[in-house]
């Protein structure tokens, strides 16, 4: 019966430490990820919605350590890059249901309006990696993913 015991301690901690060491970091800074990410954009050049607009849309300035919600600086279309680092799973949580309500908001203000931003939001992708949530609603997505993917180890 102790010799069961150890194991399954042994296996538990083996368990514990595999999970410990594949929590996700960004490899660059906020601003970095953004700079490439304007570089690929369709789009090109975004700016920041401020903080009360992010509460507008359900994302508490307290839910957070650092993040971005980035539209363009001039265009009718609906490309959204969205990136935040929340500060638990729980609030990670939150942020991912803001997000997801976003876009399908913009999928239903678009999908009589115009069938070229509504396939970019029918496109879109919000992800939840550990604390780190991200959407990405651009028809430079997958390129856009592939900066983040790379970025985020």
């Amino acid at each position: 019966m102790k010799k069961a015991l150890a194991l399954l301690l042994v296996i538990g901690c083996v368990f514990c430490a595999a999970c410990a060491g594949s929590e996700k970091k960004l490899a660059c800074t906020m601003d970095g990820l953004f700079d490439m990410i304007c570089q690929v954009n369709a789009e090109g050049d975004m700016f920041a919605r401020s903080a009360d607009r992010l509460e507008e849309l359900g994302i508490p300035a307290d839910s957070f350590k650092a993040g971005r919600f980035m539209i363009p600086e001039e265009s009718a279309g609906v490309e959204t890059i969205a990136f935040f680092e929340a500060v638990d799973g729980d609030q990670a949580n939150v942020i991912k249901a803001a997000l997801e309500a976003y876009v399908n908001a913009t999928r239903v203000e678009q999908k009589d309006y115009n069938a070229e931003n509504y396939q970019v939001a029918l496109d879109a992708e919000v992800v939840k990696e550990g604390n780190y949530v991200y959407l990405v609603m651009s028809s430079a997505k997958e390129a856009i993913l592939k900066i983040i993917n790379d970025n985020l180890k």
